[in-house]
């Protein structure tokens, strides 16, 4: 997940990771916390970017 985080920060989405002891040690969760302070389009940029990390960890 660190590798996820690190490509929506290069697309200026700033996430944060919740690691163990969250969560089990072998999984990784990217959180992002939209509010009423975004707009739709900060909103679609971090839908489209969470796409394009998604299908750009899978080609791996």
């Amino acid at each position: 997940m660190e590798r996820g985080g690190q490509l929506l920060f290069e697309e200026g989405i700033n996430v944060t990771l919740q690691g163990y002891p969250l969560v089990p040690r072998d999984k990784g969760v990217l959180r992002a916390t939209p509010t009423v302070a975004n707009t739709w389009d900060e909103v679609e940029q971090l839908i489209t970017a969470v796409g394009r990390v998604h299908r750009t960890l899978m080609a791996r």
